[in-house]
C-alpha cells in the first residue's frame, strides 16, 4: 500500500511557523517549570515552619512531663503501670 507523501514531506514555507510554535511551547514549559518550582519551594518552607513548631511543642511537653515525674515519682509510676496494663489488655483482644 502506497503512502500519501503530502503529509510526510517537509514544507519549507511552514518552517518559520513551526519554529515560532516550538519557541512558544518552550517558553510555556519554562514558565510552568518555574511556577512548579516556586510552589514546591513554598511548600517546603511551610512544611519546615510547621515541623519547627511541632518540635517546639514536643520539647515543651517533654520538659513538662519530666518536671511532673521529678515532683511526683510515685504517682508517675502508678500512671505508667495503669497505661501499660490498658495497652496489654487491648493487645490481647
Amino acid at each position: 500500500m502506497a503512502r500519501d507523501n503530502k503529509h510526510t514531506e517537509k514544507n519549507p514555507q511552514n518552517a518559520p511557523h513551526n519554529n515560532e510554535t516550538l519557541h512558544k511551547v518552550h517558553e510555556n514549559v519554562d514558565k510552568a517549570a518555574d511556577y512548579i518550582a516556586d510552589k514546591g519551594e513554598d511548600f517546603i518552607n511551610k512544611t519546615s515552619e510547621m515541623t519547627e513548631k511541632v518540635q517546639e511543642c514536643i520539647h515543651e511537653y517533654c520538659d513538662s512531663l519530666t518536671n511532673y515525674i521529678k515532683k511526683s515519682p510515685m504517682t508517675s509510676i502508678v500512671i505508667a503501670g495503669a497505661v501499660g496494663a490498658l495497652i496489654a489488655k487491648m493487645m490481647k483482644k
